[in-house]
């Protein structure tokens, strides 16, 4: 009945994806009839830059409290 609700409003399409358990989301959709699309996502990978912050990142953390606590 939501299907259809929206459908009413206008949508043509319905992303019902995002849950941990991709075979069973596939079912749940082929039950609703219409079109199974598979979307791709295309991601460059990260830059230098974005990697050494990543995983300086909490280094800087922990230094930082360390800091903190050697003050006190």
């Amino acid at each position: 009945m939501v299907i259809k609700d929206l459908a009413a409003l206008g949508y043509t399409g319905t992303d019902l994806t995002g849950a941990p358990y991709p075979d069973k989301v596939t079912h749940f959709k082929s039950q609703l009839g219409g079109e199974l699309v598979t979307n791709w996502l295309i991601e460059r990978p990260p830059t230098r830059r974005y990697r050494l912050r990543r995983n300086l990142g909490p280094l800087i953390k922990y230094a930082r409290s360390i800091m903190r606590f050697s003050n006190c």
